[in-house]
């Protein structure tokens, strides 16, 4: 089973090297079953353009509104990151805090996303810090074995020549039972 820690470090890109060596080590010491809900954790912009008409396929972009209005992937749904991560938290006064699950299972099912949702989600630009933590909290939520990143992101989608649009979609609201996955998450009051 896979796990991810956050280490409290002094320096921000201190802690950007921390962050990308463990997430390597942990992507590299990751092996799935047989029976697994995951399929990728990681999918090709080719798969995606290939599955775009699946009605299960749910596609998040990170990133700003402006890029999303001008730009995006068909059928893509825009990420309020501010939903994703409190910029401090009333309670404890820490920063980038979770939000409460129901605030976020709020957030998702807004975007159509569903417990039998396969969700891709990419960085409109060559920043996947946001993108990456989009995925945390769909771990979080209960749905990580169902959503992965897109491969190179917006630019390498674009790059290989792929179908963009400014066309703003909306979504028949999704369903999600799973619950919270406490165990990924350190609780500062002990």
């Amino acid at each position: 089973m896979c796990r991810f820690w956050f280490v409290p470090v002094a320096s921000p890109l201190k802690a950007v090297v921390m962050c990308l060596g463990m997430t390597s080590a942990a992507v590299a010491g990751c092996t799935m079953s047989a029976d697994s809900h995951r399929q990728r954790l990681v999918v090709a912009g080719e798969w995606l353009a290939e599955d775009l008409g699946d009605p299960r396929l749910v596609v998040l972009h990170v990133g700003s509104e402006d890029e999303f209005n001008r730009e995006h992937i068909p059928g893509a749904g825009y990420v309020r990151m501010p939903a994703m991560a409190l910029a401090v938290d009333s309670t404890t006064g820490l920063r980038n805090e979770l939000p409460n699950p129901k605030v976020l299972r709020d957030e998702f099912e807004a975007l159509g996303v569903s417990d039998e949702s396969r969700v891709v989600v990419y960085s409109a630009n060559d920043r996947v810090l946001y993108a990456t933590r989009v995925l945390f909290t769909l771990d979080y939520v209960g749905l990580g074995e169902r959503a992965a990143l897109l491969d190179g992101g917006l630019l390498q989608w674009k790059h290989e020549g792929r179908p963009m649009t400014s066309e703003v979609d909306s979504f028949e609201r999704g369903t999600i039972a799973a619950g919270p996955r406490r165990d990924l998450v350190v609780d500062p009051s002990g």
